[in-house]
């Protein structure tokens, strides 16, 4: 076989209604560990540095809220188009394929429902759709099959030696999907086809089945969600450290309080450097990055804000996504100024936006004895841990 030299892309499919969840939103957009559902497999598809575009087709009427999402998860949009999908998953995965570059030659097409297909499992389809044109994963049935009629009662026992429980990822030669597509988009036969291996198989062409992985469960009741996450309710912990350098003509605030000192902190922001660690730390404990993913410096809306208003903004984004703040312990490192008389003042800020009670917040400041830039009395540096609660993920 000749090195396959052209161009690969994926669809993901996010269209669903997902009924039968029991959400008020699609079960693709409820959290999962810590973030929507269907960003999981987004980025283990976007990691894999297999393809050129990856198109996400979502729930008519959640484009809007899908690029929230993608701006506030940091998703490089150069590589990722959102398209409103259909009424029927055949309607979504079609609109998907005709946003494609026409020189795609290779398909994969994953389920968003799916968060935890592997990189492997990804490289995997694509190896097997160069090869056969066709590939889709499965895993074997292990379980006795019995067929039944309408008042359930058993027919027969169906001989489960090579029958498989298919799977997402699925690859194809995109001509040929784009054939099968056009053959069944109308008529009854489209209402045969539940995914699109059997759009290929209709049109005589032959799919090879690989190896599926246990772990790739499809999410389509609430208790499968609830399978996955078996620490849902337990405390979860994150680190946050800055640093900010002594600058003449600034305020100097800490924990929301400015304080008299004839310098400030230098800073995009207003460099509240206590309040910017307590930030990581929380954006830590939920596993979402750092505070410079969601508010980077190079933007001109966070030129000069309270970072208390971004502390406000990390707790929203904590509770959309079922964490609530639940501890902090935080402290400064500096040799000037004395913060003590300050603390109280800090810890109600602090406390109003995590909405916790001030109890539960530690205060605390120390000295380098003289030694290193804080010291020298060149900066500040706060260090925080801070304790989170997944409290209601869905």
């Amino acid at each position: 076989m000749q090195e396959f030299t052209g161009k690969i892309s994926a669809i993901l499919a996010a269209a669903g209604k997902g009924t039968r969840f029991g959400s008020n939103k699609p079960k693709q957009f409820v959290s999962y560990q810590g973030k929507p559902l269907f960003l999981h497999s987004l980025f283990t598809m976007i990691n894999s540095q297999l393809f050129h575009s990856i198109v996400v087709v979502v729930t008519p009427g959640m484009i809007e809220e899908t690029d929230n999402i993608l701006s506030q998860f940091q998703v490089p949009r150069d590589q990722v188009m959102v398209v409103e999908g259909g009424e029927e998953r055949f309607d979504s995965v079609y609109k998907g394929i005709t946003r494609l570059d026409p020189d795609v030659e290779l398909v994969v097409i994953h389920d968003g429902a799916r968060p935890n297909a592997t990189m492997d499992l990804f490289k995997t389809a694509v190896k097997y759709g160069v090869r056969y044109g066709a590939a889709t994963c499965g895993l074997k049935i292990s379980d006795t099959i019995k067929r039944v009629d309408t008042d359930n009662l058993v027919i027969e026992t169906i001989d489960r030696n090579g029958v498989y429980a298919i799977q997402t990822p699925q690859s194809f030669n995109l001509s040929w999907l784009i054939e099968g597509f056009e053959q069944f988009y109308s008529g009854k036969k489209r209402e045969l086809v539940t995914d699109e291996a059997m759009l290929i198989e209709a049109m005589g062409k032959q799919v090879y089945i690989f190896e599926g992985e246990r772990e790739n469960l499809k999410i389509t009741f609430a208790k499968d969600l609830e399978s996955l996450t078996p620490q849902i309710n337990f405390p979860r912990v994150g680190q946050g450290y800055d640093v900010h350098p002594f600058a003449p003509k600034r305020d100097l605030v800490l924990g929301g309080v400015t304080i008299p000192y004839h310098l400030g902190l230098a800073g995009h922001s207003d460099a509240d450097v206590l309040t910017h660690s307590l930030c990581d730390a929380l954006l830590g404990a939920a596993g979402l990055g750092d505070i410079g993913q969601h508010f980077p410096d190079s933007s001109d809306e966070y030129q000069g804000i309270s970072s208390l208003i971004l502390l406000v903004r990390v707790v929203s984004l904590l509770k959309n996504l079922g964490f609530a703040p639940l501890q902090a312990d935080l402290t400064v490192i500096c040799q000037q100024p004395k913060i003590a008389p300050y603390i109280e003042d800090m810890k109600e800020n602090l406390g109003q936006r995590l909405e916790i009670d001030n109890s539960l917040i530690n205060i605390k400041a120390t000295t380098t004895e003289k030694l290193g830039w804080e010291g020298e009395e060149k900066g500040i540096a706060a260090m925080t841990i801070a304790m989170v609660i997944a409290k209601n993920p869905r």
